[in-house]
């Protein structure tokens, strides 16, 4: 059936997700590896390099961009583990791999936010980068 996007009992199993627990994934039969799990990290690093491509109106781009990109990564990445660590420690590990977009079943106000909002980035992630390009090329 469908996932409803509510978590029952068997679920929510805290500190199900403590240890590592790699097993082949359902579909594909292939087991994820923890660099190939680094992988799903690094788009969120290349994103920020979109901002260092409009950095041609800085006064001082040479002292701006390495601080706004350092802490834009260290931003970055705290979100990250914080979303690993409180989706891990509330839903089972069965549910995270048999349900690939868990985080829009259990999104606010609904799946369907959480879906168009994953769109929008990847197109707006792609928007600065063009704009990035352009702006260079111009000035």
């Amino acid at each position: 059936g469908v996932y409803d996007g509510s978590l029952s009992d068997e679920e929510r199993e805290f500190g199900d997700n403590l240890y590592p627990n790699y097993r082949p994934d359902p579909k594909t039969g292939v087991t994820p590896t923890f660099w190939a799990l680094v992988a799903i990290f690094y788009p969120a690093t290349t994103g920020i390099m979109a901002g260092s491509n409009r950095s041609v109106g800085l006064a001082t781009p040479n002292k701006s961009i390495p601080i706004g990109t350092i802490g834009a990564i260290a931003v970055t990445t705290a979100l990250y583990i914080c979303l690993v660590w409180l989706l891990g420690s509330v839903v089972s590990n069965e549910i995270l791999i048999y349900n690939k977009l868990v985080l829009t079943s259990v999104a606010f106000p609904s799946r369907i936010v959480a879906k168009i909002g994953m769109v929008t980035s990847c197109v707006g992630a792609a928007l600065q980068c063009m704009a990035g390009w352009l702006l260079g090329s111009v000035v």
